[in-house]
Parts: C-alpha cells; sequence; structure tokens
C-alpha cells in the first residue's frame, strides 16, 4: 500500500518559459522561429543533458549555458548568442498545468506528500515564489542535505523523514536517471513524467517503472500496483 507520494520539483511541478524567450530574442533580431520547433528542441535538450552531461545539467553556470544553448541553436539551423543573453531566458518559474491539481487530488485521498530536489541554495525561494511550500510535510534539497540524487541515501533520507518504509513511497520526477533509476535503487516505487514523447522517445526503464505524460496520469500508479495498471491497458 502507497501512503506517501515525493515529487521532484524542476520539470516536474514547474518549468520556465525558456523557448518562449529565444522566439522573442530572434524576432527582435529579425529571425522568425516557429514556436514548436523551439520546444521540441529545448525538450530534445534537456533530455540529453539528463542523460549525458549530468553535472554540466546541475551545475548550471557559464560553461552549461554555452554548451546548452549551442545545442539547442544546432538543431534550428542557428548560431547561438553569447551565454549572456541565453542565460537570461526562462524568466519566473510557474506551475505546469497539472501539478496543483494532482497535489490537492492526492492530498485529498489522505496521501502524506514529499519533495526531493537537486538544487542550489534558492530552492526555498522558488518553492515560496511558487507558493509551493505548504503543500510538503517534507521537503530535501540537495544543497542542504550533502547529498544528490540519484544517490539511494537521498530517498532513503526522505523514507526516514515520514516515518514510512520506501516501499510505501512512490517518487514522481521527469528525470529517468536521477529520479526513476534513483528511487528504484532505493526501493521506493518510481513513476517517470515524460511529457512529450512525440518529441523524445522515452528511455528504457526496468518494466514496473511507468512512463507517462502528465501527472494526473501517474494517479492510478499509486491506487493499484503496477502490473494491474498495466494489465488493463493491453
Amino acid at each position: 500500500m502507497q501512503r506517501a507520494v515525493c515529487f521532484d520539483l524542476g520539470g516536474t511541478l514547474i518549468h520556465r518559459e525558456r523557448a518562449r524567450d529565444m522566439c522573442m530574442h530572434w524576432e527582435r533580431h529579425g529571425v522568425r522561429i516557429e514556436a514548436g520547433k523551439a520546444e521540441a528542441a529545448v525538450y530534445r535538450s534537456d533530455c540529453f543533458f539528463m542523460e549525458h552531461c549530468s553535472n554540466l545539467w546541475r551545475q548550471g553556470g557559464r560553461a552549461f549555458h554555452h554548451h546548452y544553448w549551442s545545442r539547442v541553436h544546432t538543431e534550428l539551423g542557428l548560431a547561438a548568442p553569447g551565454v549572456a543573453a541565453c542565460s537570461s531566458w526562462g524568466g519566473p518559474w510557474q506551475h505546469y498545468g497539472d501539478a496543483l491539481g494532482t497535489l490537492h487530488r492526492l492530498r485529498d485521498a489522505g496521501y502524506v506528500l514529499a519533495l526531493l530536489s537537486n538544487w542550489d541554495a534558492t530552492a526555498t525561494e522558488v518553492l515560496t515564489a511558487t507558493g509551493l511550500t505548504q503543500w510538503f510535510d517534507v521537503i530535501g534539497i540537495s544543497a542542504e542535505l550533502g547529498r544528490e540524487k540519484p544517490d539511494p541515501k537521498a530517498f532513503l533520507w526522505i523514507a526516514d523523514a515520514l516515518n514510512l518504509p520506501p516501499d510505501q513511497i512512490t517518487h514522481i520526477g521527469d528525470n529517468a536517471w536521477d529520479d526513476a533509476l534513483g528511487a528504484h535503487m532505493a526501493g521506493m516505487r518510481a513513476v517517470l513524467v515524460h511529457r512529450h514523447p512525440e518529441w523524445q522517445a522515452a528511455p528504457t526503464l526496468p518494466e514496473d517503472v511507468p512512463v507517462v505524460s502528465d501527472l494526473g496520469t501517474a494517479i492510478p500508479y499509486l491506487l493499484h500496483p503496477v502490473s494491474r495498471v498495466l494489465a488493463g491497458r493491453r
């Protein structure tokens, strides 16, 4: 029986409008980029960096923005502008459209909610600005814990803080390596949110780690064993 749900933060509950800002930048320079193509290029770059450049992904900074935006622009057939321009793209963090509704449903259903994120010291500010702090009984931030996903110890810290065995906790995140495999190794049930399968094929994961396209679709995996849900879709 699942008693708690642990969420990742960025890319799962909140996001920034980076593709939009990129399009606006180029429009000011007389170049029009189709919004869908820009969003797809950003999404594919996210997936690439989560899998292949996790250290750069987590550290951010000039090196990350240089390599990240160079990859996005190469796909679009453009030369990336300087880091000073593209590092500011994104604006404030905002909820995905399914985030608050999912948190409401889970809280009303009696689940305990937790958050585990690889984030720097600005996490508290981001959680406050997005109004998410109030939703979670336990919050684990890598900069404060001194360990980060996919280290199983980060997930086990959540289990200890909730006073629950790992197998009674489901972790939901958008990173196949940090979230899904990390939680799986720690003995938690894991669900991967892969929002745009039309833009990027989902990574191969263990059979008992389902891949969903939105947070609402993850809820049946909390109510029933994974095998029963999968069987119902055949």
